[in-house]
């Protein structure tokens, strides 16, 4: 929830050979999960609910953080993300469950039974390869483009 709390207006571009809008998540904005730049295509239903409208209205910088003077990024990070996780546990009272990792749970359970491969989910998710083999190759952003096209919608 960090990597998301932390994106910048400027971390949201489309990607000009699939045509897919795409966030990065990189460590020069802040905390990556192995201190690496992911480019993640956006899934069309955030896209529909207007999420590029938000993004396009708003100022230069954080998205999701107004870093007022005096205080300090990480503060007003784990304040933001101490928020998110509160508002998870509501959701997800289950206390085996951390409230934050359960986005990334969810996220490939959902992803496996839409059939995307783990390979594909795990570089979506940050997640390191199970084995060398699954080093081998990269994850191109048509194949994560692809992907995303079979997600499923969020649903209540």
């Amino acid at each position: 929830m960090g990597e998301l709390v932390q994106l910048r207006k400027e971390d949201i571009w489309q990607d000009a050979e699939t045509g897919a809008w795409v966030l990065t998540v990189t460590p020069e904005a802040g905390n990556v999960k192995g201190k690496e730049r992911r480019d993640i295509p956006l899934h069309e239903h955030l896209i529909e609910q207007g999420f590029l409208t938000f993004v396009e209205g708003a100022p230069k910088g954080c998205l999701f953080m107004t870093i007022k003077p005096g205080s300090s990024f990480d503060g007003v990070w784990q304040s933001k993300k101490n928020r998110v996780a509160e508002f998870a546990r509501e959701q997800v009272p289950d206390p085996n469950v951390a409230p934050n990792h359960g986005w990334r749970h969810t996220f490939k359970s959902r992803g496996f039974e839409a059939g995307i491969q783990e390979k594909v989910l795990d570089v979506i998710c940050g997640h390191a390869p199970a084995s060398v083999g699954r080093a081998y190759g990269s994850v191109t952003m048509k194949t994560k483009v692809d992907a995303m096209r079979v997600f499923p919608r969020y649903t209540v």
